[in-house]
């Protein structure tokens, strides 16, 4: 994972993925991430099915670009195995 100190954006969104029998999972690693990273700007609801170019059910997360390298790095440790 290549790191920076100087965001080329001032927000960027991540996705995280799971499985109908992951669900309870997801809902878990979602509300731990909300917890551990108060900066983010969004905080999606999980979708239980796939969606537009989404492939699987998922939820949606905005992350300040000033704290980017935080969030990808907890998002990692936090996501239980999810995509």
């Amino acid at each position: 994972m290549q790191m920076t100190n100087n965001p080329l954006n001032t927000l960027y969104h991540a996705h995280i993925y799971f499985n109908n029998e992951q669900s309870a999972l997801a809902t878990q690693v979602r509300e731990q991430i909300i917890h551990d990273i108060p900066q983010l700007t969004y905080r999606g609801q999980l979708i239980p099915m796939s969606i537009g170019p989404h492939p699987k059910p998922m939820f949606e997360l905005h992350i300040p670009g000033d704290c980017i390298n935080f969030a990808m790095a907890s998002i990692d440790t936090l996501r239980e195995g999810l995509s």
